[in-house]
């Protein structure tokens, strides 16, 4: 039962990756790509060594700007660029 779980969960995420891709007019490659110019919450806190609940506290002022994806919050690339040298 797990392993058909895990299986139907992965062939989803597929599924996912790829409906997402054609409704954003890219292809899955140009996807991943765009995603790794993505970071997470909890990556910014730690390259600006601050705490995770003061970038989400950031975030939800609008101090940073985010992207939402699904039910995660990402900050883009350049966002963190601005951060890390100038600071919040």
């Amino acid at each position: 039962m797990l392993i058909a779980t895990m299986v139907l969960s992965v062939r989803a995420g597929w599924l996912i990756s790829l409906m997402t891709a054609l409704l954003l007019g890219m292809t899955v490659a140009e996807r991943d790509t765009t995603l790794k110019e993505l970071n997470t919450l909890q990556w910014l806190a730690k390259a600006a060594s601050v705490s995770y609940r003061t970038v989400h506290r950031y975030a939800k002022m609008g101090r940073i700007k985010t992207v939402r994806l699904g039910g995660s919050v990402r900050v883009p690339r350049k966002e963190c660029e601005r951060i890390l040298t100038r600071g919040f």
